[in-house]
């Protein structure tokens, strides 16, 4: 994933909600979310290169997410899939803050990350480019390519719409298609509000919307998680390829068990 929100008890029929979107190079090869084959309590999308995940659910509960941190910090080639972080947590049966211990251990066998992981209400978020891992409060938190709740503009605009779009009493329908809608916001920001993360202006500008069109590298997924209040999770991804073109979407209620 590439920018996240999150809303913690923020609505009063979904506990959790998630919205984010996935920016990725096209030709990167990737499966759209679905049960997996090989571990079939986890539904997610797939990254064919590597094998690991950026987001994802399982029957039971787990949700997880993945961004990556876009700095200059980390050289060489020598580093673990941070795919695999999201993974490991949906595969195994440990609490979400006894996983995070447990990937504070380790956080320098990955490039620079950011992860969520967590079950019912109960959310934690890390970061190997921070000391210490938190318990993420009730309210809104949003995740880019930088620290929680850093200020990027599109991250800020994110927030903005998204919060603005809960204060309308909508069916669920409405609400997933309004969130979809936020998510492919192409509006870019000036100059001077822009990062500065070692990547050149001219980048910076191709990076600094909600939604990036590109021909090779752009975003690939906007996903929305409810977690209902009657103890399903409902997840619906679209899927796009270069220049924007949608490709799919897949709209699954969970059962949990």
């Amino acid at each position: 994933m590439c920018l996240i929100i999150l809303a913690i008890d923020q609505h009063p029929d979904y506990p959790f909600i998630l919205c984010g979107n996935r920016d990725e190079f096209h030709q990167r090869p990737t499966k759209q979310a679905d049960y997996w084959s090989d571990v079939k309590h986890i539904f997610a999308g797939r990254d064919l290169e590597k094998g690991g995940t950026w987001l994802g659910v399982t029957t039971t509960g787990k949700i997880a997410a993945v961004t990556n941190v876009r700095d200059k910090i980390d050289i060489g080639t020598d580093f673990l899939s941070r795919g695999e972080l999201v993974t490991d947590f949906l595969k195994g049966d440990i609490s979400p803050k006894h996983f995070i211990e447990e990937v504070k251990t380790k956080e320098h066998d990955y490039q620079g990350y950011n992860v969520i992981v967590g079950e019912n209400k109960d959310f934690h978020y890390s970061s190997n480019r921070v000391s210490d891992s938190v318990k993420l409060d009730q309210g809104f938190h949003v995740i880019s390519n930088a620290k929680l709740n850093t200020s990027w503009p599109k991250a800020e605009q994110l927030k903005k719409n998204f919060t603005d779009s809960l204060r309308n009493e909508l069916f669920e329908a409405e609400y997933i298609e309004k969130w979809l809608m936020i998510l492919r916001d192409q509006t870019t920001f000036p100059d001077e509000e822009l990062p500065h993360t070692g990547v050149g202006l001219e980048l910076e500008r191709m990076l600094s919307p909600i939604f990036i069109n590109g021909e090779h590298y752009g975003t690939r997924a906007s996903t929305i998680i409810l977690l209902r209040r009657d103890g399903q999770i409902h997840f619906v991804e679209q899927s796009y390829g270069p220049n924007a073109v949608l490709q799919g979407r897949k709209d699954e209620m969970i059962h949990l068990k």
